[in-house]
């Protein structure tokens, strides 16, 4: 069995770069590649600069929705 996966990314403030959502990003990927999981990018969900405290974030909120929906569009949420 091929798992789908999906992946999320975020940065918390000014302070830190934009670019770090695109290098995690391409963690997963790689991540993802190495295990033979196909890498969903239509389900790749992001964030910029709120804090990870709260579950208030938007791009987390979505994710969270997919996951839980009754179609189930990936299998797996690699965390690093």
């Amino acid at each position: 069995m091929i798992l789908r996966c999906a992946a999320y990314a975020r940065y918390s403030s000014d302070l830190q770069s934009p670019r770090s959502i695109e290098d995690q990003l391409r963690i997963c990927r790689e991540y993802a590649h190495a295990r033979g999981f196909i890498y969903l990018e239509e389900h790749t969900y992001t964030d910029e600069a709120l804090s990870g405290v709260g579950a208030d974030r938007p791009g987390l909120g979505r994710l969270m929705e997919a996951a839980l929906s009754p179609t189930r569009p990936f299998d797996i949420i690699p965390a690093r």
